[in-house]
């Protein structure tokens, strides 16, 4: 029997490797979980995603247009034109994706509010204010435009951390199927809304959030999130983002349908493994289990921009702005809304919401689904079985050969699912494998000889 397990001793601590791996998996540590992010982006520098055309446009208040129409934040009145051109032109829907959270520094209270020191000691204070309330309201103006009957516009709010005393408006409809989602969604505790004038008059209101890694990359835009709202509520309120509204309100939806792990019969053994789809209109968007989309990046194109003062100017065509789904944002280097993506370290926030509608409105997904978790454990356990035999039978030098062939076939695997199948599979553990196998097993044969 001793003689039988000396033999085998090198089986023993192969298989005890391969059960430290999985262990090691079960509680991924960062440095590896950052190492399977690193090498998806290295996926998506080979391979963008390939350009379709999607009838999604980003009306950009660029650095030009600043300097056409006046320092940021613009005035109220001109992003007021600005979406009432628009309408004009017949989009979609109109995405502002800028809090407008504060009052016109332009409107007639707020130079009140900040000269009122000077205005006591003119000549003719009477004189003054009957001009002053002869001067239109910039925020009323904007919140007209917005709720004329046949606009379509969706404002934009933030959370964080903070508590505020306003809480944002819900204008979508929920229906739930399976866990509770509330606990999966990304929860905070305060909000930054816009003001109440516009968000009432908005036919769509959503989150400006974007989920951004510990190594600043941005990767996934969430679709759906949670609010703890305090004063008596029950519970967190799920809250839809801009990408999720523009969606809805594009196709007159009232209803985001979110199914989770137990809508689908995958949670069998008690387990929740959190968010699988949202319906919204006729669009089934597969998402994480925090309800997220993985962001397929395209390469930047300069037909995915209009500058704001050529909508203003009439310069833009109608066929550029009917239809479609219209993002205002900005690229001004100034207003510092640049995100760094794995395709670039300076993309627009705004553009990464349009490149998440792009792909929703073509169907190009990235996915890495519920079950992936359950797959890799399985790929880990059975490639480990088989290269501990391998190793075993092939010895230190055609081991060598043993631990290169099955690193290749994980990178392989993994690349295949990418560029094929759009599944995001992990690479490193399957590569890690075979080399720690061969360090634990050459160097127990190496110490008894």
């Amino acid at each position: 029997m001793l003689r039988w397990l000396g033999r085998n001793l090198s089986i023993f601590v192969g298989l005890a490797a391969v059960g430290g791996l999985l262990v090691l998996r079960a509680s991924d540590p960062q440095f590896l979980a950052h190492l399977r992010l690193l090498a998806f982006d290295s996926y998506q520098r080979i391979q963008p995603r390939a350009h379709e055309d999607a009838p999604v446009v980003i009306v950009d208040i660029d650095d030009a247009s600043l300097e056409k129409l006046g320092q940021w934040p613009l005035p109220r009145t001109i992003l007021a034109a600005l979406v009432d051109r628009l309408m004009r032109l017949q989009a979609a829907t109109i995405g502002i994706d800028v809090l407008l959270a504060e009052p016109d520094r332009t409107s007639p209270a707020e130079i009140l509010r900040a000269w009122g020191a000077s205005l006591r000691a003119a000549p003719d204070l009477a004189a003054f204010h009957r001009t002053l309330d002869a001067v239109p309201d910039p925020d009323r103006v904007l919140a007209a435009v917005i709720g004329r009957p046949d606009a379509k516009v969706v404002t934009g709010f933030a959370l964080g951390v903070d508590v505020m005393p306003r809480v944002p408006v819900v204008k979508a409809e929920f229906a739930t199927a399976g866990d509770a989602l509330q606990r999966f969604a990304w929860r905070f505790a305060g909000a930054v809304a816009s003001l109440t004038a516009f968000e009432s008059a908005a036919k769509g209101n959503g989150a400006l959030n974007v989920i951004i890694d510990y190594d600043t990359i941005l990767r996934r835009v969430p679709l759906v999130l949670s609010l703890d709202r305090g004063g008596g509520s029950t519970g967190p309120t799920l809250y839809p983002s801009l990408v999720a509204e523009a969606l809805r309100v594009a196709q007159g939806a009232r209803t985001l349908i979110v199914r989770s792990s137990g809508a689908r019969g995958e949670a069998s053994l008690g387990e929740s493994t959190g968010m699988v789809s949202i319906k919204i209109g006729r669009y089934e968007i597969p998402v994480t289990a925090r309800g997220e989309i993985w962001v397929h990046y395209a390469r930047p194109r300069a037909d995915r921009y209009v500058p704001a003062w050529q909508v203003l100017d009439g310069g833009v065509p109608p066929a550029r702005i009917a239809g479609k789904v219209v993002l205002i944002g900005t690229s001004a280097i100034g207003v510092r809304d640049i995100r760094a993506t794995p395709l670039r370290p300076d993309m627009p926030g705004v553009e990464v919401h349009a490149q998440a509608l792009e792909q929703v409105l073509t169907g190009a997904f990235l996915t890495r689904p519920d079950w992936i978790y359950g797959l890799e454990v399985l790929v880990l356990a059975l490639s480990g079985l088989v290269v501990v035999v391998l190793l075993r039978l092939a010895g230190p030098r055609l081991g060598a050969v043993v631990v290169i062939g099955a690193i290749a076939a994980s990178a392989g695997a993994s690349w295949y699912c990418f560029s094929v199948q759009r599944l995001l599979l992990d690479p490193v553990y399957p590569a890690l494998l075979p080399i720690v196998l061969y360090l634990c097993m050459s160097t127990l044969s190496t110490a008894r000889r």
